[in-house]
């Protein structure tokens, strides 16, 4: 008995010395693996999502808001870079281009829970979901220039016929979707959405003038999505 107490003693001598029991919690000096974390904690914004390549996120989000989505990928020249943003009620793509991205779309929520974003590039990317901006002391006319997609502040307007001024070369078309500050796209009186302007000639240079109808006086926010140029002016 007393042979098998001291090889007993012995064994456990040895088993600590190589390590294989582990000390008492709260004195191990290991490295601790964080859990990866696959729905955000919903309500803190902004959101910062980070990826690589092609792949999807599940993110939380509450009803009924709008949002500002900002994509930065240094991508390949002649990659595409896709992005889309689903769930059970809504499906809306928010950006087809080629090439290094950088640049912000708008989308709003239906209802509250889970969202999946999905992003087809090339090396490694951030999204960043946040409220968008508010610029009170905007007003009109309002000219704007440049390439690409885009997002305004929330600006203020007025009720009433509005005009706009455009000068676009699209390749692959040009968009212009206008939301109010809960996040609804504007509809005109027949039920059409108000795209402001929606030009699909890959070729043609588009100049002239539009007008939009804003329902009632708050905040819009001004959404374009293209490849190519413009230069607007909204009065």
């Amino acid at each position: 008995m007393k042979i098998f107490f001291t090889l007993f003693i012995g064994l456990i001598c040895l088993l600590l010395c190589a390590g294989c029991i582990a000390p008492p919690p709260g004195n191990s000096t290991g490295t601790v693996t964080p859990t990866a974390m696959a729905t955000p904690v919903p309500g803190t914004f902004p959101l910062v999502i980070t990826g690589t390549g092609t792949m999807e996120k599940n993110i939380t989000l509450p009803a009924s808001r709008l949002f500002v989505i900002r994509m930065d990928c240094p991508g390949d020249d002649f990659v595409p870079f896709f992005a889309d943003i689903t769930s059970a009620d809504m499906y809306q793509v928010l950006t087809s281009s080629t090439g290094p991205y950088n640049s912000s779309q708008a989308f709003s929520t239906v209802n509250a829970g889970e969202y999946t974003l999905r992003v087809i590039g090339f090396g490694d990317w951030t999204a960043t979901i946040d409220h968008p901006d508010k610029d009170a002391t905007a007003s009109l006319p309002r000219a704007m220039k440049g390439m690409g997609d885009t997002t305004t502040p929330l600006i203020p307007l007025q009720q009433g016929n509005h005009t706009l001024k455009y000068n676009v070369v699209a390749p692959e078309g040009f968009g212009m979707n206008f939301y109010n500050e809960s996040g609804a796209l504007i509809f005109d009186p027949t039920g059409e959405r108000l795209e402001g302007l929606f030009v699909t000639d890959p070729c043609a240079l588009a100049m002239g003038t539009k007008e939009v109808l804003i329902p009632e006086t708050g905040y819009y926010l001004i959404d374009i999505r293209t490849n190519g140029f413009w230069d607007l002016t909204l009065g």
